[in-house]
């Protein structure tokens, strides 16, 4: 299951991340407003690797498939799944979902789409389908959807929460 996953000496670099902290704390402290921050890890494909990953061929193990989203019926489970959904997040999340790249393992049990800001955005594997490579799949699809969809993309984003396990 592991053979089509390309592992890189160094995959990925923090960037300005202590700058840009430091920034964050200065401009709350100018203010009132006290957001719940959420430490993240930014990364990023070079023009490189990204060639690399448009050229994977993706496996899946067996019972597994790739499927389009259906926005319709997708949503709603991406969205009850979202830590940070609250109020009014089901119609953003199938706008998402209509309008953005996105990638899923039916039956909905791993998923990952786009943020508008470019990034991948709420990478999901369902507690019983975990440990089995399915967000690393998910995920390198995505990847290979945004490659295509953005033609000549400089950077492929995705910000992976600290906090988060990988049960």
């Amino acid at each position: 299951c592991r053979e089509h996953i390309i592992i890189w000496p160094n995959p990925h670099i923090t960037i300005v991340e202590e700058q840009f902290n430091d920034f964050l704390k200065f401009i709350h402290s100018k203010s009132n407003f006290s957001p719940l921050l959420y430490p993240t890890h930014l990364y990023f494909m070079n023009e490189e690797q990204q060639k690399l990953v448009n050229e994977l061929e993706l496996k899946l193990p067996k019972g597994y498939r790739f499927d389009e989203v259906d926005p319709t019926n997708d949503a709603n489970i991406i969205n009850q799944t979202w830590r940070h959904a609250s109020d009014g997040d089901l119609q953003q999340t199938t706008e998402k979902l209509k309008c953005l790249p996105s990638a899923i393992i039916r039956y909905a049990v791993s998923f990952e789409m786009s943020d508008p800001m470019g990034a991948h955005n709420h990478l999901y594997t369902l507690d019983e389908h975990r440990r089995k490579g399915l967000g690393t799949t998910v995920e390198l699809r995505l990847s290979q959807k945004c490659i295509k969809f953005q033609q000549n993309a400089l950077l492929l984003l995705s910000n992976i929460a600290i906090f988060n396990n990988n049960n």
